[in-house]
């Protein structure tokens, strides 16, 4: 006959062993979400030099997102300036009107916000969907460093930039990437045409 203290324990044991196992399940499948960064196959006799392929290409990556980033910020500047540069000057053509001149004010916010946007969606042309640092990281994990990844920055208007010496910005022509981009200058003024048509008939083509 078993005895009831030595029952207690049994099931105290299958209990700890049932928590045990319970734990290295959930443990299996935290380690399965959670995957280990892909390393570069990096094997043999030129392994070491296959890694410096890899970092180099990688340093390449960074250093484009990098030149890329900085022209956007450059040819945001100095848009935005020319923002207030044309809103100053139809200002000037209002000559009291304050409807005129609110409108223009209107215009004006509108020419920033429509250049920050356009400055936002260079950034997520090199930093997201598939394309950019991220992307070109990875081409040069899986490729060895040798897969000509740069190409993953050709949806930036100003894909080609590079630093050397200063910076270089090389920008695709309007038209080309960005269609709708249009100069600063005219689409304000193509807005206020919309609105005041009198104050705008004579301004010169």
């Amino acid at each position: 006959m078993v005895r009831k203290g030595s029952s207690i324990g049994i099931r105290r044991a299958q209990l700890i062993l049932t928590l045990l196992l319970a734990t290295a399940v959930i443990a299996s499948l935290l380690v399965s979400m959670h995957p280990a960064p892909v390393e570069a196959r990096c094997y043999g006799r030129y392994a070491a030099k296959c890694r410096n392929y890899v970092a180099r290409c990688r340093a390449q990556c960074g250093k484009t997102g990098s030149a890329i980033k900085a022209c956007s910020a450059r040819d945001l500047k100095s848009r935005l300036a020319s923002c207030r540069t044309t809103a100053q000057q139809q200002l000037a053509d209002c000559v009291g009107d304050r409807s005129c001149k609110l409108e223009t004010k209107k215009s004006f916010v509108a020419c920033t916000k429509a250049e920050r946007a356009g400055q936002k969606r260079d950034i997520k042309a090199i930093t997201k969907g598939g394309a950019g640092v991220p992307a070109c990281n990875h081409c040069c994990t899986k490729t060895n460093g040798e897969g000509g990844c740069l190409g993953y920055f050709d949806n930036s208007r100003f894909y080609g930039s590079y630093r050397y010496h200063g910076l270089h910005c090389v920008q695709t022509p309007p038209g080309s990437e960005r269609g709708a981009f249009l100069g600063v200058t005219d689409t304000v003024r193509a807005h206020l045409a919309s609105l005041i048509p009198s104050l705008t008939s004579n301004w010169s083509e």
